[in-house]
């Protein structure tokens, strides 16, 4: 029986996988590449190439550029908070004795709700004249905080930032939470025995053991960061103004509402390969740190 012959069934279990990564990953990749050379509405079937002249428009539009500073600025502030909050959350309850299963359960809750739906139920919590968030300040007679939550320019973003956090908590407290339960107990003890107090053991001991966990955690958060749309969509539509719009989020409305597909594969190509070298960059940071923890 040759090699070929041993491998086969192999294949034949990768191949459905296979060609469904590359019928809904690889190719629509191409395809987009291809719409973002031309000026494809979307809607009729002929379209002209105009070459990189997507690609020039969209480095000399103001909104892609304002659009990229929100993504970030969610996503930045979005995954430190979630980070720290994880951490702090996995540590607490892990050292629970009793009800773990269900404060755990508690954290994680969240997580197995889409945004669409959450942004659906934190758009009525915001609401400035229904809202329970309002609601809850009057009765407790404290006016002077109420807020015109999504409305306020100032505001909208940080709000949409703690939805985010609160959506996303659980998934990434699990996951320091099953690395804090690999961590040698008999090395905490030793440090413990030597005297160093509970923020030397953590700085020490226990956070460089969490660095592969912390690293999967930021690259997964950041990726997801960047892709903001749902949340968005549900709950500002992009307003006020452009005032909450994200790249992903620009993309779209390029796409469908102002029927420049080409413009919005451009766009996604811009996404794509802002993604990937991030991901990159920071993935090789983060390795190198991990080695020297």
């Amino acid at each position: 029986m040759n090699k070929t012959n041993k491998n086969l069934p192999y294949i034949l279990l990768l191949a459905p996988a296979l060609i469904g990564y590359v019928i809904f990953a690889i190719v629509p990749i191409f395809l987009s590449f291809f719409y973002s050379l031309t000026d494809f509405d979307g809607i009729s079937s002929s379209y002209s190439f105009i070459g990189l002249n997507n690609y020039k428009t969209a480095f000399q539009d103001d909104r892609f550029f304002y659009s990229i500073k929100v993504t970030l600025l969610i996503t930045v502030i979005s995954c430190i908070v979630i980070n720290v909050a994880a951490l702090v959350l996995a540590m607490l309850l892990n050292s629970l004795r009793k009800l773990k299963g269900l404060f755990r359960l508690l954290v994680f809750y969240p997580q197995i709700l889409s945004f669409v739906v959450v942004g659906f139920v934190w758009s009525y919590i915001y609401n400035y004249n229904t809202g329970v968030l309002n609601y809850v300040l009057q009765i407790m007679s404290l006016d002077s905080f109420m807020q015109d939550w999504l409305g306020d320019q100032q505001l909208v973003i940080f709000s949409i930032i703690f939805v985010i956090v609160w959506q996303s908590l659980g998934f990434y407290t699990v996951i320091y939470l099953a690395a804090l339960q690999t961590v040698p107990q008999d090395v905490v003890e030793a440090a413990t025995i030597d005297g160093a107090s509970k923020l030397q053991q953590f700085k020490a001991v226990i956070f460089p053991l969490l660095s592969p966990s912390f690293t999967i955690n930021w690259i997964l958060c950041f990726i997801s960061g960047l892709k903001t749309y749902d949340v968005v969509k549900v709950m500002t539509d992009g307003g006020p103004g452009f005032t909450t719009e994200t790249i992903a989020f620009n993309i779209i409305s390029q796409a469908f509402v102002s029927n420049k597909q080409g413009y919005a594969s451009a766009l996604a190509i811009i996404l794509f390969l802002f993604v990937a070298a991030m991901s990159i960059v920071q993935v090789v940071y983060l390795r190198k740190r991990e080695v020297e923890a």
